[in-house]
């Protein structure tokens, strides 16, 4: 039998400096699952939106101000982190796309190679005011 052992990992619902901070606290948890034996680093949905998280927070980011322009570079930090310890991470991040946002989930190899891509089917209606796409079945 081919098992694989998946951690699921919860960040900090706290307002973070910036992006990179999240992404730092992002790579704490994934080493923390390397060291347990996970295959898979499993990370929370839209993990650039760093502030603002929970109804009226007044210091939310708007779904505009987070999206990546350049996913890839901007979170070159999980990729390495994948290489380094050798799990496989999902990236779930907002996007922009031309001139739409999409919010995506990016499962990462080992190696650093990308995998595939998911783009959500079912925005919530919030998102959707937004100005998030649907993925395509």
């Amino acid at each position: 039998m081919n098992t694989k052992t998946i951690s699921v990992i919860a960040l900090s619902n706290r307002d973070f400096p910036n992006f990179a901070a999240k992404l730092a606290e992002a790579v704490q948890w994934i080493e923390i699952a390397a060291a347990q034996g996970a295959d898979l680093a499993v990370l929370p949905e839209a993990i650039n939106l760093h502030r603002g998280d929970g109804p009226n927070n007044p210091n939310a980011l708007s779904f505009a101000e987070a999206a990546l322009e350049d996913w890839e570079r901007e979170t070159a930090v999980l990729f390495e982190t994948a290489v380094r310890l050798q799990i496989a991470v999902t990236i779930p991040v907002l996007i922009k796309e031309g001139q739409h946002l999409a919010n995506c989930f990016f499962a990462v190899a080992k190696d650093g190679r990308v995998l595939g891509r998911y783009q959500k089917m079912q925005p919530a209606a919030g998102e959707l005011e937004c100005g998030v796409q649907p993925g395509k079945p």
